[in-house]
């Protein structure tokens, strides 16, 4: 079988000790729930966007398997596309892949590499749940039609989904308030469409907007913001990138 090593270096701690110790400092930080059914989390480094990420994991209903629509930095996909791996693997061990999802879904398949958005969830996830199996699924830049049937589908299959988006890139602190809300306000609306016109209308530099997309024709329950921040919160520094997490009841 085959097993993607990890590909994400720096986005998180390399040994199993320091990231087991850098979750734990995470979720000591935000609330544990048990009431969302997926929702939308970021995905850059964890001293950056981590807590944001714990936020929603913290709150999820725990699951036997995961969908998890990731981002394309790397123009790796034509298509919205599963991988070719059977195992994921982090310093914590081994995630399989769902292949019964796979098939129901029978999208095209693409070798991932270098893209870091759909593996930095994955220890988290680890973490909390310990033994679970995910379907990783890349979401680029597709016709609505393309998003709105992945949903559909993923809708009848009743699976938790997450969708992965840092919010505003290397923009002031003010900019990104603003034009972050004007995203964040589009999903809690739960209107894909609107997002996608609002993102475009007002050049927001969001990397995952079409994986969000796909995320509210799938989920149906009632979003709300969990958090939001930016980088400069972290850092003190400008210009920043912006970090929302969104939980679906």
């Amino acid at each position: 079988y085959m097993i993607r090593k990890p590909q994400a270096s720096g986005f998180y701690p390399e040994s199993r000790h320091a990231l087991e110790e850098m979750l734990e400092g995470l979720f000591a930080k935000v609330e544990s729930g048990g009431e969302y059914s997926g929702g939308v989390v970021p995905h850059a480094g964890y001293v950056f966007s981590g807590m944001a990420a714990a936020a929603l994991y913290a709150g999820m209903k725990k699951s036997r398997t995961v969908v998890i629509l990731g981002n394309d930095h790397y123009g790796n996909a034509m298509e919205i596309s599963a991988h070719p791996y059977d195992f994921w693997e982090t310093p914590l061990g081994r995630v399989e892949v769902d292949r019964d999802i796979a098939e129901q879904l029978g999208l095209d398949e693409v070798e991932s590499y270098r893209e870091h958005s759909i593996e930095v969830q994955l220890p988290f996830l680890q973490h909390l749940w310990g033994d679970f199996s995910f379907l990783p699924i890349t979401v680029p830049r597709v016709p609505m039609s393309h998003l709105r049937e992945l949903g559909g589908s993923l809708r009848k299959l009743n699976v938790p989904v997450v969708a992965t988006t840092d919010l505003s890139h290397y923009v002031s602190r003010a900019a990104a308030n603003r034009l972050d809300n004007i995203a964040i306000d589009a999903i809690l609306a739960h209107d894909p469409d609107r997002l996608l016109r609002v993102v475009r209308e007002n050049n927001i530099s969001m990397c995952g907007v079409f994986p969000t997309a796909a995320a509210l024709h799938a989920l149906p329950g009632e979003p709300e913001l969990i958090m939001y921040y930016t980088s400069g919160d972290v850092t003190g520094e400008e210009p920043v990138v912006g970090y929302a997490s969104i939980g679906f009841k």
